[in-house]
């Protein structure tokens, strides 16, 4: 099925709904529990706020389980930074 857009364009109602490409919703599915990626995220938000060292640590088991995800590396800088440990971050 196609749609008329406001330009006169016919595209198509899955991309004019804001449909996700399947692709990412098979990389969602792959966290699920269970998943050693999606326990150490789940364990790192229950210790972040109360022991953000033991947090730190976590993140970085996370590093190693995932290297190529920027948001471990974007949490770790942040986390680093809150520790005061702002070399550490620039790593």
């Amino acid at each position: 099925m196609y749609t008329l857009a406001a330009t006169g364009v016919l595209i198509p109602i899955k991309y004019a709904l804001g449909d996700e490409p399947a692709v990412a919703a098979s990389e969602q599915a792959d966290y699920k529990p269970g998943n050693p990626i999606y326990d150490r995220w789940e364990k790192y938000y229950n210790l972040v706020s109360m022991q953000p060292a033991k947090a730190e640590k976590v993140l970085l088991e996370l590093t190693e389980l995932s290297p190529n995800d920027p948001n471990v590396w974007k949490s770790l800088a942040y986390l680093q930074i809150n520790l005061n440990k702002p070399d550490d971050a620039l790593v």
